[in-house]
């Protein structure tokens, strides 16, 4: 005897109706996030631009090197990345000054992690391999440009809280045939599981015995209420259908995706200081050079891309630029390799990086710069032509 006769139920299947039916006002409601500018009104006033992931500016400085010093770092090099801080916002600042540009903000910083010995300590001073530093700035670049970019957002929202509106008014206008289409739905359900109940047994039998045609009555029984309850979940399911509403919803976040790419590219310059980077190139996105670019400004290489591909996320990263360039700065091989990566002149000596000889130039001295720049390309050039490369150069150790 089954004791649950609800277990055999097509239950499952009734579910995801239901889900269907408020799966578009979900999917809206969770992209008007994306779309409300007021959300971010006093936490990110640069939005819809990125927002920082902390508030360098005004944190507490000794919470935050001891929060450093829990990896295995040493004090030296986390004076190194609040002086290599100071002095990339005061280089940002002096550009944008320049420019006319807004205030730059700094939206994040990573650091290496630190070295251990082999027993585990941290490792020395006099033997630790330099310390990578990234920085990375955002500067609002094109006002107008800005404004066009928040007005655009909050009518995509309108429209997309319209659309909303739209099909929970129509569920709701046929609310009542969909229950009863679900109503008739279970009740097959029921009839089934009343069957299932009584014959159940004779069935497990006729299988033991092969007796096919008891086998074939009673599947041929259960697939009668099967037919009838799917059918009615079909009725169920075409009601909740509404080809306009998802058309809408999916031209909206298509709309969101290739305008803000288009916005985010006029309005925003991105920079990323690299110091002590362990290569030189654009390998973080599928970008193809630009030929005819020449070193200038007192940089040892300057290279221009195109990325045919970026990314459509808010992750703030060359890779979701159209425009990407980098310069290098300090020591760096004079040709690049068959892959068109630069590496640091350390790089070839293995003293230089392992963690067992003293070192020449301690791990909190800059050897090597690489500047990536994205998004605005009128704007890259300026930066890369305004930056004081001069004071750069000075913070750079080459013996």
């Amino acid at each position: 005897m089954i004791k649950n006769k609800n277990a055999l139920h097509s239950v499952p299947v009734f579910e995801k109706i239901i889900m269907k039916k408020t799966f578009l006002i979900l999917a809206f409601t969770a992209g008007l996030i994306i779309y409300n500018a007021h959300i971010y009104a006093q936490t990110c006033p640069d939005w819809p631009a990125a927002c920082p992931n902390d508030n360098y500016v005004d944190e507490d400085r000794l919470e935050d090197s001891t929060q450093k010093m829990l990896n295995p770092i040493v004090s030296e090099e986390v004076t190194m990345q609040y002086r290599l801080r100071e002095l990339t916002g005061s280089l940002v600042r002096r550009v944008a000054q320049k420019e006319h540009w807004n205030e730059p903000v700094e939206i994040y910083e990573y650091a290496s992690s630190g070295f251990r010995d082999a027993n585990e300590n941290v490792l020395a001073y006099p033997i630790r391999p330099p310390h990578w530093v990234k920085i990375v700035w955002q500067v609002i670049v094109n006002k107008d440009s800005m404004q066009q970019w928040i007005d655009w957002l909050k009518d995509l929202g309108t429209r997309a809280q319209s659309n909303i509106n739209d099909y929970a008014n129509k569920m709701t206008a046929v609310q009542d045939v969909y229950k009863r289409y679900m109503d008739s739905a279970n009740h097959y359900g029921d009839l089934k599981g009343d069957y299932m109940s009584a014959h159940y047994a004779k069935y497990q039998q006729d299988i033991v015995t092969g007796n096919k045609t008891g086998i074939a009555a009673y599947e041929k029984a259960v697939a009668v209420y099967d037919d009838k309850a799917n059918a009615f979940v079909k009725k169920a399911t075409d009601l909740q259908k509404d080809a306009g509403a998802e058309k809408a919803q999916d031209d909206i976040q298509t709309e969101r995706v290739q305008k803000s790419l288009i916005f985010r590219e006029s309005v925003v310059l991105f920079i990323e200081f690299d110091f002590n980077s362990d290569r030189g190139d654009a390998g973080r996105c599928e970008c193809k050079p630009i030929k005819g670019e020449t070193p200038s400004n007192g940089f040892k290489v300057v290279r221009w891309f195109t990325n045919p591909q970026p990314t459509s996320t808010n992750v703030i990263d060359y890779s979701n630029s159209t425009n990407v360039a980098y310069g290098l700065l300090g020591g760096w091989t004079s040709t690049p390799d068959s892959r068109g990566i630069y590496w640091p002149s350390y790089h070839a000596d293995q003293k230089a990086i392992d963690k067992l000889t003293p070192k020449k130039i301690k791990s909190d001295r800059v050897q090597s710069i690489c500047i990536h720049v994205s998004s605005n390309r009128a704007a890259m050039q300026k930066f890369f032509a305004d930056l004081d490369t001069e004071e750069l150069n000075r913070i750079i150790v080459t013996n």
